[in-house]
């Protein structure tokens, strides 16, 4: 096996969230998972290079952790940043450029905006979109820059779960039927282009045999017993979909994955609830159809309404996904949304406020408007208005927001399904305590 011949020792970090971040998410219902993405690459690079490697992950550790990691003298230290956690990858970056490494950012925030990612001072390079190729020859010693590499033909493969610690990790979401709850990847990037996201629109299936022998190792290692597919959509192949939940029924777990509602047919549904899925997430955005027209998500709510049906009437709880604050949302357009929310009977609903991301044709659109978007990026949470809106104020759509949950939590008809379906399964209880723990931060 050929050795790293100018670095032998890679240190992969993920960025916590921003303090603001944090204290903006008013009904923050996610835990961390752990950074499968960083595992994964981590062990290809090892791998094919012979260099050491060491993973931290910032989102569950502490400022300490980072001191300690960086005085055991890494050649290179990496950093992956989505946009709303960019200032503290580079706060890290230039850490670690003091203490002599060399530095690298990737992830979805560099990829869209690498010359100005170098520009910063503190970065020698960036890795554009995938980073296996790019980060295996940064390892063998290339030239400073940015570094846009294809993805090689053996970077699929079990993650290097080895290096993370997953003791820390496996507490679930709100619809983790059982604990412990790990992430799973079937797929990289996402068949759709919705505007408004940063997540590529190139992707690629990963084959079935690595996804379950992931799913071995999980169970086999860490006592997996429910986990989330974490592709952008999950049952968008319906050959493929039957047979991950052909093979899944050999296992004793229950998972939960997103989709879009114009794929879903009752028979999929059937198939999949009765393989151990027990939630589905639908991103329905707005009310109004211009505005699911305009992101690429132009599906009839009637439809939506009937899916939301169906997956209820076959024990798949739904979480419906909304946006408030497009561009030419009124405050009756929102109020609509919140409206529809609760008409569509989901089981749980997220609100978040819109946020046009760098490199999104959402982004691009407004700059073509002549409307004025923020580069403060650690306000790109999804809870902050991030640009001049031509309606609505940030203080009026905070409230619109905080409103917008309380209709759809504290009614009656929600209070009647949760119990329900705790009488139904005693597990809903949890999920319950979940929430009313994340609710009471509102």
């Amino acid at each position: 096996m050929a050795r790293a011949t100018r670095a032998h020792r890679l240190l992969l970090v993920n960025p916590p969230e921003s303090e603001r971040s944090m204290g903006r998410a008013m009904f923050h219902l996610a835990s961390s998972w752990p950074p499968v993405w960083l595992a994964h690459l981590g062990g290809y690079v090892r791998d094919v290079t012979g260099c050491e490697v060491e993973v931290l992950d910032m989102a569950v550790g502490q400022a300490e952790d980072l001191d300690a990691a960086l005085a055991r003298g890494p050649d290179i230290v990496g950093v992956t940043a989505h946009t709303s956690v960019y200032p503290g990858a580079l706060a890290i970056a230039r850490r670690a450029r003091d203490e002599g490494a060399r530095t690298v950012l990737g992830g979805p925030h560099p990829s869209v905006l690498p010359n100005e990612t170098v520009a910063e001072g503190c970065i020698d390079d960036v890795v554009v979109g995938d980073g296996e190729g790019a980060l295996a020859a940064i390892v063998r010693g290339a030239a400073k820059g940015v570094h846009t590499a294809p993805v090689p033909p053996d970077a699929d493969r079990v993650p290097a779960y080895e290096l993370l610690d997953m003791d820390r990790y496996g507490q679930g979401t709100i619809t983790s039927k059982h604990v412990p709850s790990y992430p799973v990847f079937t797929m990289r990037g996402c068949p759709f282009a919705c505007g408004f996201c940063q997540r590529p629109s190139r992707h690629a299936r990963i084959e079935l045999d690595l996804v379950f022998a992931s799913i071995d190792r999980l169970v086999e290692e860490h006592g997996m017993r429910d986990f989330k597919v974490m592709d952008g959509t999950f049952p968008f192949d319906d050959e493929r979909t039957r047979e991950f939940c052909r093979r899944i029924t050999e296992y004793d777990l229950t998972w939960n994955c997103q989709a879009r509602s114009d794929l879903l047919t009752e028979e999929l549904i059937t198939v999949m609830a009765d393989a151990g899925c027990t939630s589905m997430g639908i991103g329905v955005e707005s009310a109004s159809v211009d505005e699911r027209k305009a992101i690429g998500k132009a599906v009839d709510l009637d439809r939506t309404k009937e899916v939301v049906r169906m997956c209820q009437d076959h024990g798949v709880a739904v979480r419906a996904c909304f946006i408030l604050g497009f561009p030419d949302d009124t405050e009756g357009s929102v109020r609509s949304t919140i409206d529809t929310a609760r008409d569509l009977g989901p089981d749980f609903a997220n609100f978040s406020i819109f946020t046009p991301f760098p490199g999104t044709p959402s982004w691009d659109k407004l700059v073509d408007r002549g409307i004025t978007v923020s580069e403060e990026w650690d306000r790109f949470n999804t809870f902050e208005l991030v640009f001049d809106h031509p309606h609505l104020s940030e203080e009026r759509l905070q409230e619109l927001l905080r409103e917008a949950y309380r209709s759809f939590y504290l009614t009656s008809a929600f209070a009647r399904r949760r119990l329900r379906e705790i009488v139904r399964d005693p597990r809903d209880a949890m999920n319950l305590l979940r929430g009313i723990r994340a609710f009471s931060r509102l």
